[in-house]
């Protein structure tokens, strides 16, 4: 799927969509609030939940750079690494205020690569432009 987006009748990001969006869940699961254990991210608790997710048929995952101080990115990585990678669809956001200069938005997007052990996010958004 080809998209001009058109603002002010200028056209301004033209993009190519990968994903088949008909294949997508209504349901997805969030990574905001995670079951703790003695203050901490439960991984063993978060690992059943992801399973029994997937078990169900739901494979679309949203968390971000921010969620518990990063840590949810690294928490998700974990328990999907046993799923194939095209088995699931990844969501993952941009910080803008995190950015003190255009350089950042790249070393940011790197870095929750590393943390969600992936190569690529099926969708990926820019949270608060307008700061």
């Amino acid at each position: 799927l080809n998209v001009i987006i058109k603002v002010n009748k200028k056209e301004r990001s033209f993009f190519t969509m990968s994903v088949d969006v008909t294949k997508m869940p209504k349901l997805g699961f969030g990574l905001m609030r995670l079951p703790e254990k003695d203050g901490e991210l439960d991984l063993e608790q978060l690992c059943k939940m992801v399973d029994a997710y997937m078990a169900s048929g739901m494979n679309y995952f949203d968390t971000a750079y921010m969620y518990h101080d990063g840590e949810a990115q690294y928490f998700l990585g974990k328990a999907l690494a046993k799923y194939p990678r095209a088995s699931y669809f990844l969501t993952n956001k941009l910080p803008i205020w995190y950015c003190k200069e255009p350089s950042d938005m790249e070393k940011i997007f790197q870095d929750q690569l590393q943390r969600c052990r992936t190569s690529y996010f099926d969708f990926y958004f820019m949270l608060f432009y307008n700061k």
